[in-house]
C-alpha cells in the first residue's frame, strides 16, 4: 500500500470516527416561562465568529468550529464537508488541540486504533482459541503416558516370565545357588 493510499485510508478513517466532531447540529432554542401570564421566546447567545478567536492557538481551538493556521496565525471557520483544510498552507493546522498538527493527529489515531485491535485480537486468539487447542493436547498427553504405563506393565509381566523360565531351566540342571532357592520356592 503506497503512502497516498494509506493516508486516504487514514483520512477515512478518522472522518467516521470523529463524525460527530464535524456535524453542524443547531443550537436549541429555548423559551423562557414566567410567573406573569405573558412568556418571550429568548434567543441563544450568538458564538463568536472564529476571527474573533484570533489571539491565541488555545483560544481558537476552544471552539470546536475553528481551527488555528499557524503558517499566518489566524483562527479560521473548519470546513466541515473537508477533512483537511485546503486554505492553510504547509499543513501546519490545528484542531481543538494544539499539541501536534492536525494532519499528524489524522495519521496518528488511526495507526493506534489499529494497533489496539490487533493487540486486542492477538490477546483474544490466545485466550480462546490456544485454550481449546491445549484441552487436546492435554488429551493426548493421557493418551501418550497410558500407552507408556500399558508398555512398562507388558514388560514387566514378560520379565517376570522370562525370569521364571530362567529358574527352571536352572533347577532342571542343578545351576541353583542357595539365594536363588529360595526365591523359586
Amino acid at each position: 500500500m503506497d503512502s497516498k493510499a494509506f493516508s486516504l485510508f487514514c483520512v477515512g478513517l478518522f472522518a467516521l470516527c470523529c463524525h460527530s466532531v464535524f456535524s453542524e447540529t443547531p443550537a436549541p432554542t429555548t423559551s423562557a416561562v414566567s410567573n406573569a401570564t405573558t412568556s418571550s421566546p429568548t434567543t441563544p447567545k450568538p458564538a463568536p465568529s472564529c476571527e474573533a478567536l484570533n489571539t491565541s492557538c488555545g483560544a481558537c481551538t476552544d471552539d470546536s468550529k475553528c481551527f488555528w493556521c499557524a503558517s499566518d496565525s489566524t483562527c479560521k471557520k473548519y470546513p466541515a464537508s473537508k477533512i483537511i483544510p485546503r486554505d492553510c498552507k504547509g499543513n501546519k493546522w490545528y484542531f481543538q488541540q494544539c499539541f501536534a498538527p492536525g494532519y499528524i493527529v489524522i495519521i496518528v489515531i488511526p495507526s493506534v486504533a489499529g494497533a489496539i485491535l490487533l493487540a486486542l485480537g492477538c490477546c483474544i486468539y490466545c485466550c480462546c482459541c490456544r485454550s481449546k487447542g491445549s484441552s487436546g493436547l492435554d488429551k493426548e498427553t493421557r493418551r501418550i503416558r497410558q500407552r507408556r504405563e500399558e508398555a512398562r506393565q507388558k514388560s514387566e509381566a514378560r520379565r517376570a516370565e522370562r525370569q521364571k523360565r530362567t529358574d527352571a531351566i536352572r533347577q532342571k540342571y542343578g545351576l541353583l545357588t542357595n539365594e536363588d532357592d529360595n526365591e523359586v520356592v
